[in-house]
Order: structure tokens, then sequence, then C-alpha cells
């Protein structure tokens, strides 16, 4: 289980102390190696009596904030997601489109390169946003407009269909 600031955030939100949890992932650190401890380190249930987080999130931000709830599944309470997309090429493609630069043939071996770069392989293995949406525990609300030319609506459809077959 990795740990991001968006995780921080959250643990902040909800009355933690950073460094407290620090020192006592530091002791694990020399005591553990089994990955199962780690886990629940990171998911554990906030402190009795601290608010309840809802994220929210925008495009980008929709699917980062899928991506917060399934890996801190016991520390957030809902999810609102605007105009997800499933992969990187979506909007990269839209956006390109709109703007009139060249994709047609550049941006496939450009979004290869980033995908090896950022380890996930040239497919982007493991990224559709709808596939977050599976393991995401709490509510889920998909917020998609029947006009957006970025994130088509199926992308939104997706996140829905995906929860309701899982």
């Amino acid at each position: 289980m990795r740990r991001t600031r968006l995780g921080d955030l959250l643990l902040l939100a909800q009355g933690e102390v950073l460094d407290e949890l620090e020192h006592e992932a530091a002791v694990m650190e020399e005591e553990l190696e089994d990955e199962a401890d780690w886990e629940e380190f990171f998911d554990r249930a906030p402190k009795p009596g601290a608010p309840s987080v809802v994220l929210y999130g925008f495009s980008l931000g929709a699917g980062v904030s899928l991506d917060a709830a399934a890996s801190s599944r016991k520390r957030v309470a809902g999810v609102i997601a605007e105009a997800p997309y499933r992969t990187p090429a979506t909007p990269a493609r839209s956006v390109m489109a709109a703007r009139g630069f060249p994709h047609v043939l550049n941006l496939r071996p450009a979004l290869t390169l980033i995908g090896f770069i950022s380890n996930c392989g040239p497919r982007w293995a493991g990224f559709d946003r709808a596939g977050l949406a599976e393991q995401v525990a709490c509510p889920l609300l998909v917020l998609h407009g029947e006009q957006d030319t970025v994130s088509p609506p199926e992308d939104g459809r997706a996140h829905c269909r995906s929860r309701r077959a899982g």
C-alpha cells in the first residue's frame, strides 16, 4: 500500500498526527516485514469522532479521488467524480483535436513512451478508472454532462456499470 499526499490529507482531516504515524511506521519497519501488517497500518479506521471525508474530483481529479478511496477504504465516506475518464488517451486526444494539434500519428507513441517511463507499460495496464470504481467501498456519485467534449459520457457510465457489476 502506498502513501500519497492525498492520503496524508485524509489523515490530517481526521485528526491524525503525522509525526506519530511516521514514528510508528519506522518502528514497524524495523520489526515487521509482512505486507498485511502494512495494509492494516495504512487502512485503519479513523479515530472515534473524526469527521467523515467525502472526496470530490473533476476529470483527472476524479481518478485521483477514486484511487484515494480505493487505497483508504475505511477513511473515505464517499466520492463525487465529475467527468471521469477511463484511460489517459481519451482526454489527451480530445484536447489535442480541439486545439488543432497533430495527434493522429504522434499521440500513441507519446503515450507509449510515457507508459514505459511511469512503469504502466505501453498499454497503461491497470490505469482504467472504471476498474478503480469497482474497488471503492463507499458510495460513489458520478456526474457527467452529455455534451462533454473532453471526457465522453460513456466513460462516466462505465464507472457506474463497473460498480453494479462488482
